[in-house]
Formats: C-alpha cells, structure tokens, sequence
C-alpha cells in the first residue's frame, strides 16, 4: 500500500511540473508587456493575494522618479532564451536575455497555473553564471 502511495504522489508531482515550453510561454508574455512598459500586463504574471497585497511592479512603478520607468533604467530586452532549470535550486527557470544591450540572467518558478511563484528580474549566481558561460549563442 505505501508503495502505491509513493507512485501516485510521484505522479501527481510530475503531471504539475511545468515544461520548457511551459517556461518559454509566461517568458514571452513578460517581454511583451516589459518592452510595452506595461505594469498592469506584467503583473497579470503574477499571483493574486487578497488584503493589502500589491504586486511588486506597481509597487516600484510608484516609486520610481517621476516620468522614469523599469524600462527607462534597463532597456529593452531584444533577445532570450531558455537555458535551463538551475541545477542548485528545484524548478527555477534560468533565461539569458540582451537587456539595454548586455547580457543578464531571468530565473523564476511557476506555479501550477503558470503563473510566477518566484521571479528573479535580473539574477546571478554561481551555478547561472556556469549556465550563461556554457552557452555559446
């Protein structure tokens, strides 16, 4: 009996984990809406609580110098691609993106719904540092 137990929550986690598509996907939509600067469209991406929750992109919109954006600070993202879940941290995305015409690594979890459970704008690491240096593109 455990052992059919062990078999069905190993399946269940399985059919919950998200594909590299999966991935590639909620990436696509957040250049969208960051390259169109908008705020409202990013934070659709982003896991809705109730209470006084705000999702962290209004929130740094606000507080940012009049008239200056997200966008105005980084650029615009031209280029990404998928690299690879980061082998030091289960189920975080590793992207590499051209942002203001620089290399700089994305990383982020989805939920079950695809939507972000953890998103790393900009990120670095030891093992996505390894990640960007291993690619060649």
């Amino acid at each position: 009996m455990k052992y059919l137990l062990a078999i069905l929550l190993a399946c269940s986690s399985i059919a919950n984990a998200q594909s590299q598509k999966d991935y590639e996907e909620v990436m696509g939509k957040f250049v969208n809406y960051y390259n169109n600067n908008d705020v409202d469209g990013v934070c659709t991406l982003f896991r809705v609580e109730t209470g006084a929750y705000k999702c962290f992109w209004k929130y740094v919109a606000e507080r940012r110098e009049k008239g200056r954006t997200i966008l105005d600070e980084y650029g615009k993202i031209t280029s990404y691609k998928y690299l690879g879940i980061d082998p030091s941290e289960d189920g975080l995305a590793v992207f590499k993106m051209i942002i203001g015409g620089e290399i700089k690594a994305m990383s982020f979890t989805l939920d079950s719904n695809n939507i972000f459970g953890t998103c790393r704008f900009i990120t670095s690491s030891e093992s996505i540092d390894k990640m960007l240096a291993a690619d060649k593109d």
